[in-house]
C-alpha cells in the first residue's frame, strides 16, 4: 500500500523537481511555490498547506499532484499513483518515471508560419526556389555528396534543402532550423492529420562555399548579434519524418540520431526509404531521424529542447562518426548516458576510417557501399536483442551483412 500523505508531503518538499518532471522547459516560476505553465500560464501550480496542487484556467478543473501526473503522462490514477510514488521513492514496483508527449489542447492552431525574422524567411524561400529551379546547382550537390540528382530535387521540392543567399553570397547548401511544436487538426482537415505536424521554423544553417582552397565552414541565419530583438538560433537539430515533415518526434517508436545534417539527409537514401518514380521520402510513419548539429553544443540543444516532447517507449539506434567527438559521447555523464535514461533501448554504431585514414560518417559510407539496408536490419535485430547491453557496433567492409531483400 502507498502512504498517500507521505507521498503528498515528499512531492511538496520537492515539487520544483517535480513539476520539472512533467513539465520541462515549458514551466515558469511565479514566486515562492508556484509556477505557471503556457505562454499565458493557463495552468497555475502552487504548494498549499504542504500539498501541490494546480489549476487549469482554460479547462476550468484542478486538482492534486497525482491528478496532474495523470493528466500530463496520459494514464490512469492508478497507474499515475504508482508512477509518481516510484519517482518519489516510496515505491519500487512501478517502472521508472516517463516523459510523455505534451497532449496539444488548443481547440484552433495557429496558422504554421515560419517563426523567423522576415528577411531570413525571404531568403529561405528564395533559396528554395533558386535550387528547384537550377538544375548546374543540384548536379553540383549530387556529385559533392554523392546523391542522386533526382534525391536533391526531392530533398529540394521537400524544403529539406536550400540555397538561399548569406550577405548577398550564394551559399552553397543549406538546411532549416525548426522548434519541436505539435498542434491538433485544423478546422476541414482530415482526421487521419490528428496531432498532425507542424514545423515551427526560427532560421536556417547554411554551408558557404570555399574560396581559394579555404573551407569557410557553416553560419546560421538569424546570427547572434548581441540584440535581444533579433538573437541568433540555437543549433536545434535536423529531425526528418514521414514524408519529410520536420521537427516532431513525441509520437516515434525508434529514432535513428546521425551526427550532422547530411548524414541525416543520406539516411532515407541509404535504407530505400526515397521512391525515385514518384519523387518521394517514404519514411516509416514509427521513425524519426536526427541530424545533430555538431558532436559537442548540438547534442545538448537536441536535449533540452525534446525533453517536453520525449516519445514513450522510444528505442534509439546512433551513428556517431569515429572521430573524438563522437567518442566523448560515450564518456560516464555523456550523450549516450542521458539516451539510456530516456529511452528503452539504445545501440550505437561508427563505421571507422577509411583507407585513406580519415574518419567515416553516414555520408561517407553511403557512398563506399558500407552503409546498406542489411547493415541497418542487423543494428534493429541489436536492437531487439536485450541480452546484449547497449551494443557499440563497428562496421567496416569486411563485415557488412549482405543487402536486405
Amino acid at each position: 500500500m502507498i502512504d498517500t500523505a507521505e507521498l503528498h508531503r515528499r512531492i511538496a518538499e520537492c515539487a520544483d523537481e517535480f513539476v520539472a518532471e512533467l513539465f520541462g522547459e515549458r514551466v515558469r516560476p511565479a514566486g515562492a511555490g508556484q509556477w505557471w505553465v503556457g505562454a499565458r500560464g493557463s495552468r497555475a501550480i502552487s504548494v498549499r498547506d504542504g500539498k501541490l496542487v494546480f489549476f487549469d484556467h482554460e479547462a476550468g478543473t484542478g486538482g492534486d499532484a497525482i491528478e496532474l501526473w495523470q493528466r500530463e503522462r496520459d494514464c490512469d490514477n492508478g497507474e499515475a499513483l504508482r508512477a509518481s510514488a516510484a519517482w518519489a521513492g516510496l515505491s519500487t514496483d512501478a517502472p521508472a518515471p516517463r516523459l510523455a508527449p505534451p497532449r496539444p489542447r488548443l481547440a484552433r492552431p495557429p496558422a504554421p508560419i515560419p517563426d523567423m525574422p522576415r528577411d531570413a524567411a525571404d531568403a529561405w524561400t528564395e533559396g528554395r526556389e533558386y535550387l528547384s529551379g537550377n538544375a548546374a546547382a543540384r548536379r553540383e550537390i549530387a556529385e559533392w555528396r554523392g546523391w542522386p540528382v533526382e534525391y536533391v530535387a526531392t530533398l529540394a521540392g521537400a524544403g529539406v534543402i536550400a540555397a538561399p543567399k548569406y550577405f548577398h553570397e550564394r551559399t552553397r547548401v543549406a538546411f532549416p532550423t525548426c522548434e519541436p511544436v505539435t498542434f491538433p487538426t485544423g478546422e476541414g482537415e482530415s482526421p487521419e492529420n490528428a496531432h498532425c505536424d507542424r514545423a515551427r521554423f526560427v532560421g536556417w544553417h547554411a554551408r558557404l562555399k570555399d574560396s581559394n582552397g579555404e573551407k569557410r565552414g557553416w553560419r546560421f541565419v538569424p546570427r547572434e548579434d548581441g540584440n535581444r530583438a533579433h538573437p541568433g538560433v540555437r543549433p536545434t537539430p535536423l529531425v526528418l519524418a514521414r514524408a519529410g515533415v520536420f521537427g516532431q518526434l513525441w509520437d516515434k517508436k525508434l529514432i535513428v540520431i546521425c551526427e550532422g545534417e547530411f548524414d541525416a539527409a543520406t539516411l532515407p537514401l541509404a535504407l530505400g526509404w526515397f521512391d525515385p518514380t514518384l519523387r518521394l521520402l517514404r519514411i516509416p510513419p514509427g521513425v524519426g531521424i536526427v541530424g545533430i548539429v555538431g558532436a559537442g553544443g548540438g547534442q545538448r540543444v537536441f536535449l533540452d529542447a525534446y525533453r517536453p516532447f520525449w516519445p514513450r517507449n522510444v528505442a534509439a539506434i546512433v551513428l556517431r562518426d569515429a572521430d573524438k567527438a563522437g567518442d566523448r559521447w560515450k564518456e560516464p555523464g555523456g550523450f549516450l548516458d542521458v539516451l539510456r535514461e530516456r529511452c528503452s533501448r539504445v545501440v550505437s554504431a561508427h563505421f571507422g576510417t577509411g583507407s585513406d585514414g580519415k574518419r567515416r560518417d553516414v555520408n561517407d559510407a553511403w557512398r563506399d557501399g558500407t552503409l546498406t539496408r542489411g547493415v541497418f536490419d542487423a543494428l534493429l535485430l541489436a536492437k531487439m536483442n536485450r541480452t546484449l547491453r547497449d551494443a557499440e557496433i563497428a562496421i567496416s567492409l569486411r563485415d557488412t551483412p549482405p543487402p536486405s531483400e
